[in-house]
């Protein structure tokens, strides 16, 4: 808010003068601020405080809204942490399931008297299990980097949309004071 300073210095300074240029007629501003009329005055002052308090408030929302943002941000990003977690839980859940199907297979081939050491049909069988519980564990882990990507990804446009809302309140703050200068301008010239 430093760049208001001196706008709010003016317009309380063009106040405050309007108000003394009754009593101080001896200095070229007080001069000028006696020639104006009441309604005047009373526009003047009006349109400084207006412009003093709308630039202020397009400021304090391109803040707020900044802020906002970075709490979205945050928040994605704790999302995508979370969604990396779930992945590695369901892994350990295919390769549970993994060791319970080996476990199963083993058994019966066991009680069927297939000897397991010799190879054959009971180790593709094995071999293709751990084959589609790789694939699995590898389409879950893929899965859940590709989410925490798109969370990860979004907590950036949040930071920068941030960044773009506090820039934007600032702009429309000059730009709010620079209208205000100008009119208040011309209040003081059309008298």
């Amino acid at each position: 808010m430093a760049f208001l300073a001196p706008f709010a210095a003016w317009a309380g300074t063009a106040i405050a003068g309007a108000g003394a240029a009754a009593s101080t007629a001896g200095t070229a501003a007080a001069a000028g601020f006696s020639a104006l009329t009441t309604s005047q005055m009373v526009a003047l002052g009006l349109t400084a405080v207006s412009g003093v308090m709308g630039a202020k408030a397009q400021y304090d929302e391109g803040k707020i809204e900044d802020r906002l943002h970075q709490e979205n941000a945050a928040y994605a990003e704790v999302q995508a942490k979370d969604a990396v977690a779930r992945g590695v839980v369901e892994q350990d859940k295919v390769r549970l399931q993994l060791r319970r199907i080996l476990g199963a297979q083993r058994a019966r081939y066991g009680a069927g008297g297939i000897d397991l050491s010799a190879g054959g049909t009971p180790t593709d069988v094995a071999l293709d299990s751990e084959r589609e519980a790789t694939l699995d564990m590898l389409t879950i882990s893929n899965n859940a980097a590709r989410e925490a990507f798109g969370y990860r990804t979004k907590a950036r446009n949040e930071r920068t949309s941030g960044r773009l809302a506090r820039k934007s309140g600032k702009s429309n703050a000059f730009g709010t004071v620079l209208t205000t200068g100008a009119q208040a301008y011309g209040i003081f010239k059309a008298r």
